[in-house]
C-alpha cells in the first residue's frame, strides 16, 4: 500500500499514531455505553454529534477519523439532570461559569467535562450568539438512528450535522486556526448524504441569521 512509500522511521511513527487512536476509539466507544446506559435509565434523549458518527459513514469506519472526544447533544430542559448523571459518572466540569449558571447557560452552547482522560461536550443548542436563534424543536426533526460498536445512538439529520460543521469550521475560521479535517468533515458529508433541499436549507438558515455565514464556508469548502 502507500505507506510503503515513507521512510520506515516514519511508517513506524504513523503506525503508532494509528494504534494509539484505534485504542482511544475504543475507550471512547466504552464510555458511550456507560452514557448510553446511564440517559436512557433517566430517560433523557441525547443525539451524538460530529466525530464517531461522522467517521463510521464518511470516513469509512471508526478507525479512519481522529477523534478526540465525545459531544452530545440533550434539551435543555435536560441538562440539569444530565450535568447530574455526568457527575455522578465521575466527569467534572472544565468550563468556565460566566457569572451565575444561569447566565453562562443563556450566553453559551455548550459545557466541558473530564474524567481522566476522557473528554466530553455537553450541548444544548449549536450556538449562542446575538443575532442567532436556532430553534431547539428544528435540532431534534428528522433525527436518524446509528449503531456504533453495538451502541444504539441518535445522530441529527443531515441537514442539521452539516450546519453543525459549518458552524464550527466557521469558529476555526474566526479563530485563525483552519483545521483539515474540518473541511473534510463536510466535503465528506456532502458526498454522503441524502439529497438535500438546498432552497429549504437556505430559507430555514435565513430565518436563523447564518444564510451568509453558511454560503461562504460552503463555497470555501467547495473551491
Amino acid at each position: 500500500g502507500m505507506l510503503s512509500l515513507f521512510p520506515s522511521r516514519l511508517r513506524r511513527q504513523l503506525e503508532n499514531q494509528s494504534q494509539a487512536q484505534q485504542q482511544r476509539t475504543q475507550e471512547i466507544l466504552r464510555q458511550l455505553a456507560l452514557i448510553n446506559l446511564s440517559f436512557q435509565k433517566h430517560q433523557v434523549d441525547f443525539m451524538l454529534l460530529k466525530g464517531l458518527p461522522l467517521a463510521e459513514r464518511c470516513w469509512g469506519g471508526l478507525e479512519y477519523r481522529f477523534i478526540w472526544d465525545l459531544d452530545l447533544l440533550v434539551r435543555a430542559r435536560d441538562l440539569p439532570l444530565a450535568v447530574t448523571l455526568l457527575e455522578k459518572m465521575g466527569f467534572s466540569q472544565t468550563s468556565r461559569i460566566l457569572g451565575t449558571t444561569w447566565v453562562s447557560r443563556k450566553v453559551t452552547h455548550a459545557l466541558s467535562f473530564r474524567l481522566k482522560n476522557h473528554y466530553l461536550d455537553l450541548h444544548w443548542t449549536f450556538r449562542r450568539s446575538p443575532g442567532i436563534k436556532i430553534l431547539e424543536s428544528r435540532l431534534w426533526e428528522n433525527r436518524r438512528s446509528c449503531l456504533l460498536d453495538g451502541n444504539l445512538c441518535q445522530i441529527p439529520s443531515d441537514s442539521m450535522q452539516l450546519l453543525l460543521l459549518v458552524l464550527g469550521m466557521a469558529d476555526d475560521v474566526f479563530r485563525g486556526h483552519l483545521i483539515q479535517r474540518s473541511l473534510w468533515d463536510i466535503r465528506l458529508l456532502l458526498q454522503h448524504m441524502e439529497p438535500l433541499d438546498w432552497q429549504e436549507f437556505l430559507t430555514q438558515r435565513e430565518s436563523e441569521g447564518l444564510k451568509p455565514l453558511v454560503i461562504n464556508i460552503l463555497a470555501l469548502v467547495i473551491h
